[in-house]
């Protein structure tokens, strides 16, 4: 794949059709894996048995968009409840995309606001898969 710039990046939670969360300006992703390890008695050293379950959690940022009742609002909506969104997709390119799986959990959703400056939202998540398609 060639170097991608941003230009056509965008994040899409899905209901009927794919909705494009309004005025997202980043995004960022950690998939990381914990090692299976021991410590057994006598050993001068640990022993790593393998790789263990993926761990994925990422945050996005942006600015709020109070306008934005379908893409902002699912997210916002959804740390209220405490519930997970499913096909919630993060673009690279105009085709190309990572997909989240069916458990997407927002950890955390905040907004910020300073004087001479747009108010700004960001937020924290995992999820249970994370694959480019």
């Amino acid at each position: 794949m060639a170097g991608l710039n941003g230009t056509f990046a965008k994040v899409t939670v899905s209901g009927s059709s794919a909705i494009t969360v309004a005025r997202l300006g980043s995004w960022a992703v950690n998939d990381n894996r914990a090692l299976i390890e021991i410590e057994p008695f006598g050993a001068t050293k640990t022993e790593i048995l393998g790789g263990g379950i993926r761990r994925i959690s990422g945050t996005f940022s942006g600015w709020l968009d109070v306008a934005d009742t379908a893409g902002q609002e699912a997210l916002k909506a959804a740390y209220a409840d405490n519930t997970a969104i499913s096909g919630v997709r993060f673009y690279v390119s105009a085709a190309k995309y990572y997909t989240t799986g069916n458990d997407f959990f927002l950890l955390s959703f905040a907004s910020t606001a300073a004087q001479g400056a747009a108010v700004t939202l960001e937020g924290t998540f995992s999820c249970s898969d994370w694959d480019l398609v």
